[in-house]
């Protein structure tokens, strides 16, 4: 076979796994800001997988990844194309968008593997009872030729006695609320925070009634280094330049500007029991103030 075949699959018998569910889908996640779609995995095509084993054995069930393709050059790469895919499946205490992999219980894989070869087989040992599971479909993309977009076909394989079902995820079920802004960014609205213009940078306000956690995910198409921040409101809400109060309604109300003695502030904490603020420079200071007043204690 070596030297008739420049690759073999070796596939299971049908009869052994004879239930399916199949989903047909392109990837597009062309975000450049992280070659590898583990550190983003909110970018990544996602879908719920539900499964219920009715015995008391384990079982196992094949998740298959298949890239499609219409050429030979397509299938493994050229030196104008190269797709490199993963199959990620990650069990889950009910229907979870993914924004990283702690969101989930566990991987079913313990390292995820790319792969330049059209197929990628994912072997999961199906408990028993209901299990919820969210496939993720992955690339890498390293370089220029890795970032094209690709049609795929998922398939879940199981034997006759499990029930199972499959379906797009294309929102956040766990969380209330979730919300999506596009920006851009010119001369006269970006900078570090040793700059002027560090405070033009485009802000968006985001109102709570009650304490909760928060996800936020800053995506953008070309590459570059890009930051984004989530300032706690829970007593005061504090960016890096300005220290703003949020009432009851939406509305912002500039207390002072949050100049140094020394070079710039990139880092603010505020204590939750006294009027106090911690403002860390850059060349390294760390200096407490009221956070009323914004003068030096």
């Amino acid at each position: 076979m070596k030297l008739s075949l420049t690759s073999s699959n070796v596939n299971w018998s049908p009869e052994l796994l004879n239930s399916s569910v199949t989903y047909h889908d392109c990837y597009t996640n062309m975000y450049l800001g992280s070659m590898s779609d583990l550190r983003n995995i909110g970018g990544c095509p996602q879908y719920v997988l539900e499964l219920m084993n009715p015995t008391n054995q384990v079982i196992p069930v094949h998740a298959m990844l298949s890239r499609h393709y219409t050429d030979y050059e397509d299938m493994l790469g050229s030196d104008h194309t190269k797709i490199v895919i993963s199959l990620q499946v990650y069990q889950t205490d009910g229907v979870k968008y993914l924004v990283k992999e702690k969101d989930a219980i566990r991987p079913v894989r313990e390292e995820a593997i790319f792969t330049n070869i059209p197929y990628d087989l994912c072997r999961i040992l199906l408990p028993p009872g209901h299990t919820t599971y969210t496939v993720a479909v992955m690339a890498y993309k390293e370089q220029l030729r890795n970032r094209k977009p690709f049609d795929f076909s998922l398939q879940v394989r199981y034997p006759s006695i499990v029930t199972g079902s499959m379906k797009p995820i294309t929102e956040f079920p766990q969380y209330h609320f979730s919300s999506r802004a596009a920006g851009v960014w010119k001369a006269d609205n970006v900078g570090k925070p040793s700059l002027k213009t560090f405070k033009m940078n485009p802000r968006y306000l985001l109102h709570l009634n009650r304490q909760t956690f928060i996800n936020a995910r800053l995506e953008m198409i070309n590459n570059g280094d890009i930051a984004v921040g989530c300032i706690d409101g829970s007593t005061k809400i504090l960016s890096r330049l300005i220290v703003i109060l949020i009432h009851s309604s939406p509305s912002l109300e500039t207390k002072f500007d949050m100049k140094s003695q020394h070079m710039g502030v990139v880092s603010v904490a505020a204590s939750k029991t006294e009027d106090i603020l911690a403002t860390n420079t850059v060349d390294g200071y760390i200096c407490l103030r009221n956070s009323l007043t914004g003068l030096y204690l």
